[in-house]
């Protein structure tokens, strides 16, 4: 049995060839129960990496995201206490409701049996998703670039998440292209109403 350690090099170097769209990648996640639990350490960093993200940016992130990241609309907010918390807790809902959306989707196409390596592939590569908004945070803050490069970033990022995420879906869950394309719009769609919800909270 591999160690947690191991576990955790395994899934990002699979993450990372497959955030570049290598269909071999898929593969290679475990889907074991063990390593889908192993795979929700990808949680902490992920909240981690937007925590550093808001710090170096000055700003808290809020706004439209899939669970995995896939847009981060970056907006000032009066400070309180709450508001950090519930920014955390909302990034924690948005990772995790479209788990249980791909679940159900999976299982009435009858391919739950796939569901377990999609959840591997879809938690490492989550980390690898948010990675370049954080870089790029932390050097347009360094920099002194202006907001409007921050938010140039995010688009063309947005672009490539939501790519990936329509790979993984596919390839990992073992479905068809149009059947990826439902399961992804099915996300986007329940990740607005929670976008909403997070915003009258905030507001």
């Amino acid at each position: 049995m591999t160690s947690r350690g191991e576990e955790i090099r395994h899934g990002l170097s699979a993450a990372s060839k497959a955030v570049r769209f290598q269909r071999d990648a898929l593969p290679v996640f475990n889907d074991s129960n063990r390593a889908v639990l192993i795979s929700f350490w990808a949680l902490p960093l992920f909240v981690g990496l937007h925590v550093m993200t808001s710090v170096f940016a000055g700003e808290i992130l809020t706004a439209a995201s899939t669970i995995e990241g896939v847009t981060e609309v970056a907006k000032e907010r009066p400070a309180g206490e709450m508001t950090p918390v519930i920014a955390v807790l909302s990034l924690i809902v948005r990772w995790l409701f479209p788990l249980v959306i791909a679940y159900e989707m999976a299982r009435g196409m009858a391919v739950t049996r796939t569901w377990p390596r999609y959840v591997v592939a879809a938690n490492w590569c989550a980390v690898l998703q948010v990675l370049p908004i954080t870089i790029g945070a932390v050097v347009m803050q360094l920099v002194g670039a202006p907001p409007a490069a921050l938010q140039v970033l995010l688009f063309v990022t947005m672009i490539w998440v939501i790519a990936v995420d329509w790979f993984v879906a596919k390839w990992a869950l073992g479905i068809t292209g149009k059947q990826a394309t439902v399961l992804l719009i099915m996300m986007l769609a329940s990740d607005a109403v929670l976008t909403q919800i997070t915003a009258a909270i905030l507001t």
